[in-house]
């Protein structure tokens, strides 16, 4: 499996360092770079190329549903929706998930539910993984 080169989209500075612990105590896991904001993030796509995104829902400016619009596409890493107003279940999560997260996950859950944080974030990127290498045999 490919290592997790991870993107983080969070303007809380405490969840934006909890999410960092939580990724590189996995084994070939890193954060390539972190914003506070949306715009932040759309310079940082290209330049740094992560394979993973995590994405707050609530940040300043664009919001986290305008970035999923935009970007939660095929030719871009998959995004995982983190949010602590945002129940699973929720007609909220399922609008996350109609707008093209790869997955979502409760944010005050972070350090209660680490492990199962790190296999989701490894979950995504094997399926997006899967999904690439099918796509190429099937040419």
């Amino acid at each position: 499996m490919t290592n997790v080169r991870l993107l983080i989209i969070e303007d809380s500075s405490t969840a934006r360092a909890i999410i960092e612990r939580l990724v590189v105590e996995e084994p070939g896991a890193e954060v390539v770079g972190v914003a506070a904001d949306a715009e932040t993030a759309r310079t940082l796509l290209d330049v740094l190329k992560p394979n993973l995104i995590t994405l707050d829902l609530n940040m300043p400016g664009a919001g986290g549903l305008a970035f999923l619009d935009r970007f939660a596409t095929p030719r871009h890493a998959p995004i995982v929706v983190l949010s602590s107003s945002t129940r699973s279940g929720s007609d909220r999560a399922a609008e996350v998930m109609k707008a093209g997260a790869a997955a979502f996950f409760d944010k005050s859950l972070l350090t209660k539910e680490a492990g199962r944080f790190r296999a989701m974030l490894r979950k995504v990127l094997a399926k997006r993984e899967h999904e690439t290498s099918k796509s190429v045999f099937e040419r």
